[in-house]
């Protein structure tokens, strides 16, 4: 199975975001030892490197460890990202496709309402995963590092969300 590398694809699509001292962060320079490190960002230096405590274990780093990558290697996680509300959407559509070799899932929102919805790109469980969660309901649908994707679908929108 191929598998999907979301946090270059993300950086591709979206504007880089800002690292601050307190993130969370991931390196994702498949070429450095410390390669899948995961911790909290000390310091972000003059020049734009960033330090971080190590909070995962692998071959060549352990927790508490303290490492400094330039801010290309790395990748802020536990990212939330306020999408402003659309007007309503009374219908739902879903729809797969295959384009150059690659599955596309994509889907409507169907909810009647003004959602407050988020975008949020984190690691659970030591999976990354990138989904759009609506703060009201929970509701929530997205993708793994895996290319597995979740969405789903109401067919009584009102009745549903009553």
């Amino acid at each position: 199975m191929k598998k999907l590398k979301l946090e270059s694809d993300l950086l591709k699509i979206s504007k880089p975001y800002d690292i601050l001292p307190g993130d969370t962060v991931k390196n994702i320079n498949t070429d450095c030892t410390h390669y899948k490190s995961t911790g909290t960002v000390l310091y972000v230096h003059d020049n734009g490197d960033i330090t971080y405590v190590v909070n995962n274990q692998g071959a060549t780093y352990r927790a508490g460890d303290q490492l400094t990558k330039s801010a290309s290697q790395l990748m802020k996680v536990l990212t939330h990202s306020n999408v402003p509300a659309f007007e309503s959407i009374d219908e739902c559509v879903i729809a797969k496709i295959d384009v150059d070799g690659k599955r596309l899932l994509a889907k409507n929102r169907d909810r009647a309402y003004k959602a407050p919805v988020e975008i949020i790109h984190e690691i659970i469980d030591g999976v990354e995963v990138a989904y759009i969660h609506d703060a009201l309901t929970d509701w929530s649908e997205g993708l793994n590092e895996f290319g597995i994707g979740m969405v789903n679908a109401s067919l009584m929108v009102e009745f549903d969300e009553k």
